[in-house]
């Protein structure tokens, strides 16, 4: 985009995923799932993994996420937020799973608000658009409408930058117009 005497580019995926952050840290408490036509079926590294999402089910219902042990080592999700990209509940699951055993001695309520955190870190990098998908127009233009309302817009959530600015006159000194 071009900004008073900048051009500035932006990095679609980093900038989205700071902007869904942001809508889930602030905007949700309690998120409605989606019911599953097809439930999925997540086959989890250990019992243990089960066992501990299953006790800790009621913060996932609260973040759109339904599920009931069918096996073992095995959980069958019915509902899930909406829009997020196939095969994204799987890592979601084994990956808070391993998060709450290395954290289980915090104190609970420290517990779930790093896990809240965690989840809503994990829901936006896997729901934001991609470095690469094509966006119209106007998605672009939303997107940095809502980017720029957004605190701590300039960097996502892992610490990349989300946008980067190039002053006119760096233009001209990479292209030899100004020394």
């Amino acid at each position: 985009i071009e900004a008073n005497d900048e051009l500035v580019i932006v990095d679609q995926h980093a900038a989205h995923e700071r902007v869904l952050y942001h809508e889930y840290t602030t905007k949700f408490q309690n998120k409605e799932g989606t019911a599953l036509l097809f439930p999925i079926t997540v086959a989890l590294p250990s019992a243990q993994a089960v066992a501990t999402l299953i006790a800790h089910q009621d913060f996932f219902a609260d973040q759109g996420i339904t599920f009931s042990q069918t096996g073992p080592q095995h959980l069958t999700i019915h509902a899930s937020p909406p829009r997020l990209r196939e095969g994204a509940l799987d890592g979601l699951l084994i990956d808070t799973a391993d998060f709450i055993a290395a954290h289980q001695a915090l104190e609970p309520t420290f517990l779930r608000k790093k896990l809240n955190e965690h989840v809503h870190s994990h829901l936006a990098c896997k729901m934001a658009v991609r470095a690469g998908d094509r966006l119209t127009v106007a998605a672009m233009t939303q997107l940095i409408q809502t980017l720029l309302e957004t605190p701590e817009r300039f960097m996502c959530i892992h610490g990349r930058p989300t946008m980067m600015p190039i002053s006119k006159a760096e233009l001209e000194k990479k292209f030899k117009r100004r020394t």
